[in-house]
């Protein structure tokens, strides 16, 4: 089966999305998978000397700058959308939510739509989460509060609104409103997340609500269209896990339950003729294969990896591999038929922006230090880094159409040249690359770190097991047990770290920190039974034997 899928997914990533070079209309890009064909790699080469700025406007008004930077904490986590030669975004300007179109090529505003909306502080504020969706003459986003607006793509008047909330009595999430609007099989999918109406599916031209279904809690992540066992589907990842309905009817198809402690699952699954991949920040990445029995619908796990957490980004589809960053700095690959860890880069930045993949070698990534980066890579070997540092805080992801990149942080949106013609014809700023800072993005790292773990672990069982002769010498049998007790635990955990550190995978690593927490643990509780011993030996005047075997503890454990 596994060969069976590494076919799949290499043959997938080939074919998808040969388009998404000249639009954006969408989250994620005109198919939703974040990748750009780049039909010749050597066009990327012109990156790794110099990033040239086309143009680059504030993303607030003067009046919003005016309140200072922490203003824009509460701003917008949207990402552009662009289509025919427009760019829409999304911000929130005083009381309001604003949807501008601006000119795609030189920034020049065309029109602004602003909707009045309540104004909270807490879980990052009430700016729009989702990123706008353009089909046709229209224009659909939602706010913080569920408001789902369509606008006319041409001049931004309101062709009609719905109150999501209002409307199906849904539940909120905690951090508000977060899935994209998308526009699947012809039909606009949102998620009021009500009784019977997880899921609704309305007419992108009236509004009007074509079949609604699920009553399942709300999460974060955008819906996205499949088809398994010949069946077109609405695949959506809400708070209790993956489900699935018609697209023609909305009829609950499957569900594969998979939690996240925070109920907000916010990580597009990736799904590649049959096989979907569901990651979260609770249960890692786990891939699972749905399959229609007759009328019936079962789901079969294949693999699954909890060390690889998934954060608020959804991973990439790669040549048999999954590309992602985990929220703490690294980006990785993993191998898309066992989940196995291949390289990671890591010192990213918390790299909460979605990845873009360029081509069949390249990553675009941004993160909130600021700096955005093109990683060249194999799915299974780490080429080399560019780093660019210009941005200000940066969580969402950059968007790319017609040879330019779109990037923005809480102050600006930017426009760079991605092909090379375009950077030579303009005189725009030319960014320089970072230096480049030698770090090793092999395994052998996880290696190092787990044989430190190893030396740990057996400094602190041996510490603990020469306190327990102490306390033996002292008369002290219980306490010279539990002492023995917490050695053999060392012993053990120092074992099997010393069995596995030299075939080292994430999951190991996390084993090894674990472990590292425990050795620590062990020097604190060593160091306390030290300072009891130490009374002990005065008290009987035995200070001989006792300080000797004290000196040598307290040297191992530290």
């Amino acid at each position: 089966m596994r060969n069976v899928c590494g076919i799949l997914f290499f043959t997938i990533a080939l074919t998808a999305n040969t388009s998404a070079g000249d639009a954006w209309p969408r989250f994620r890009g005109a198919n939703g998978d974040a990748f750009v064909a780049v039909p010749d790699a050597t066009q990327l080469e012109h990156l790794k000397s110099g990033l040239r700025i086309l143009w680059q406007r504030p993303f607030q008004d003067d009046k919003s700058l005016d309140k200072g930077p922490e203003y824009g904490r509460y701003n917008t986590y949207s990402a552009p959308a662009i289509f025919d030669g427009s760019l829409f975004l999304c911000r929130r300007n005083g009381n309001a939510d604003e949807v501008a179109c601006l000119d795609a090529h030189t920034g020049d505003e065309r029109w602004r739509f602003q909707l009045e909306s309540e104004t909270v502080k807490k879980n990052f504020g009430s700016g729009v989460r989702g990123v706008p969706c353009v089909y046709k003459e229209f224009v659909f986003f939602v706010n913080y509060w569920n408001t789902l607006v369509c606008l006319n793509r041409a001049d931004g008047k309101l062709a009609w609104k719905k109150d999501l909330r209002a409307e199906y009595g849904g539940k909120l999430p905690d951090f508000g409103t977060s899935a994209s609007p998308v526009v699947l099989d012809g039909k606009l999918i949102v998620h009021p997340c009500g009784a019977g109406s997880g899921t609704v599916a309305l007419d992108p031209a009236s509004g009007r609500e074509i079949w609604k279904a699920g009553s399942h809690e709300p999460a974060y992540a955008t819906s996205q269209l499949a088809t398994l066992s010949g069946v077109a589907q609405i695949v959506a990842f809400l708070a209790s896990g993956v489900a699935s309905y018609d697209a023609a009817t909305g009829q609950e198809l499957w569900t594969f339950k998979y939690y996240e402690d925070w109920q907000k699952n916010s990580c597009e699954p990736l799904i590649a003729n049959g096989v979907v991949i569901a990651g979260n920040n609770t249960l890692g990445a786990t891939a699972f294969q749905p399959e229609k029995n007759g009328e019936a619908w079962s789901t079969k796990v294949l693999w699954s990896n909890q060390s690889e957490k998934w954060h608020f980004a959804s991973a990439v589809l790669g040549v048999g591999c999954v590309f992602y960053n985990d929220g703490k700095g690294a980006v990785k690959s993993f191998d898309a038929t066992s989940g196995k860890v291949n390289w990671a880069v890591h010192d990213m930045g918390r790299t909460w922006a979605g990845i873009v993949r360029l081509g069949e070698r390249h990553l675009l990534a941004a993160a909130d230090n600021g700096q955005l980066a093109l990683i060249e890579a194999t799915p299974r070997e780490f080429i080399g880094i560019t780093r660019y540092q210009f941005l200000g805080i940066a969580f969402v992801q950059p968007a790319v159409a017609d040879g330019r990149i779109y990037v923005q942080d809480f102050q600006n949106i930017y426009s760079l040249a991605l092909t090379p013609d375009l950077a030579a014809k303009s005189d725009g700023k030319l960014l320089t690359p970072l230096p480049l800072v030698p770090e090793d993005h092999s395994l052998a790292r996880y290696a190092r770190q787990n044989l430190r773990t190893f030396r740990a672990g057996v400094f602190a069982a041996l510490a603990m097991a020469l306190f327990g002769v102490l306390f033996a010498h002292a008369g002290q049998r219980a306490s010279s047990a539990a002492c023995a007790g917490f050695a053999a635990l060392g012993i053990a955990l120092a074992l099997y770290i010393a069995a596995t550190y030299t075939g080292a995978d994430a999951k190991r690593y996390t084993s090894a920190r674990f472990t590292t927490n425990l050795a620590l643990l062990f020097g604190v509780v060593g160091g306390v039974v030290l300072a009891g011993m130490r009374l002990i030996g005065d008290a009987r005047g035995k200070q001989g034997l006792e300080r000797g075997v004290i000196a040598a503890c307290a040297v191992l454990t530290i």
